[in-house]
């Protein structure tokens, strides 16, 4: 009797427990959250970005929870570009779980897989925690949580200064300016100028952050129309970095740095003289050289001047009554090394 009495309390106890274990398996909820309070963003360290993620998992049930494994992914859009998994190894009840995980992503590898597009665009990537609990032996628990993090671009700032573009009749030199985030990145910076008439120039160097720098380009060809006909030029800059490849096409309407030209007579002394006119459309003074050749009296005449910008200047090259034969005229920008030649033949 006694040994049926105590199985019979051995069985009510376990019953008990086993009611309560169930009772609270059927009530239990294990939560994850993000402290985002407490995340402070993705940081450099060596060729790695890092972030810390402050992560709570609670337990709200009345007894512990075993073996937590926690499954943390990083996903721009569908595609995963990151996940580690993790391990808790026991949850008390009514307790909360207050952890950092890490995430340490190679920097080349994180660019390849975003592509550059959020080299130079802010973003949103989200954040997804897997929780699976054994709670006692008799129960699993699943738990999801998301959270979207901004992502601010590597490359936040990347202009080209046209307005501020030089040229020197050797080089078209154009100031740019590009800014990053403290990553190891390097690389080069090249440049193609062209026009309808093909590639006018083209210039290549090493990768300059944070400061105005300049791509200087080296002129190909003969571009000594460019002294007086109006042109359009396409700036095509290629950006090659251990992270990726990028590019922009800029649009640059190029002044001649001499306009209206045109030969009049003036009345210099009494004596009409032929002359040449032109305005200085450049945006500094430049020094001409005009040289006129006359061919039947085998004389040259040579006039250095110099014009401010904006200026209009009159050039007296030889008296009219000379101007009946054939006769050349060169004009001669020295300091940016242009040149155009005028032929004109007697009657």
């Amino acid at each position: 009797m006694i040994t049926k009495t105590i199985s019979f309390m051995l069985n009510l106890i376990i019953a008990l427990m086993l009611f309560t274990v169930l009772y609270s398996a059927a009530n239990v909820d294990v939560s994850v959250n993000i402290n985002t309070s407490a995340y402070r963003g993705f940081t450099i360290n060596g060729d790695n970005l890092t972030t810390a993620i402050p992560v709570e998992v609670r337990n709200e049930g009345l007894y512990p929870v075993k073996d937590v494994h926690v499954y943390l992914e990083i996903l721009n859009g569908t595609e995963v570009l990151y996940s580690k998994s993790y391990v808790i190894k026991e949850i008390d009840s009514l307790k909360t779980y207050s952890g950092i995980f890490t995430v340490s992503i190679n920097v080349d590898r994180f660019y390849q897989e975003i592509g550059t597009y959020y080299a130079f665009h802010r973003g949103v990537f989200k954040v997804k925690i897997n929780v699976d609990a054994h709670y006692w032996v008799l129960a699993d628990f699943k738990a999801t949580y998301t959270k979207n993090l901004s992502w601010n671009p590597l490359f936040y700032a990347f202009n080209i200064y046209c307005t501020e573009l030089r040229f020197d009749g050797n080089h078209i030199n154009i100031p740019y300016f590009i800014s990053k985030l403290p990553f190891p990145v390097r690389g080069n910076i090249n440049v193609t100028v062209s026009d309808d008439r093909g590639i006018l120039a083209f210039g290549e160097r090493e990768l300059v952050f944070n400061k105005k720098a300049y791509l200087s380009a080296k002129l190909i060809g003969n571009v000594n129309y460019l002294l007086v006909t109006r042109d359009t030029w396409r700036i095509h800059v290629n950006v090659h970095t251990n992270i990726g490849d990028f590019e922009r096409v800029y649009t640059y309407n190029w002044n001649p740095p001499v306009s209206d030209l045109k030969m009049e007579t003036i009345m210099i002394n009494n004596t009409p003289y032929l002359t040449l006119e032109f305005k200085n459309t450049y945006y500094s003074e430049i020094n001409v050289s005009v040289v006129s050749h006359l061919d039947d009296l085998n004389v040259t005449v040579i006039k250095d001047v110099s014009a401010k910008s904006g200026e209009v200047v009159r050039v007296p090259l030889f008296p009219v009554q000379y101007a009946g034969g054939d006769f050349d005229v060169i004009i001669h920008v020295v300091n940016m090394n242009l040149e155009e030649k005028i032929t004109q033949g007697g009657e």
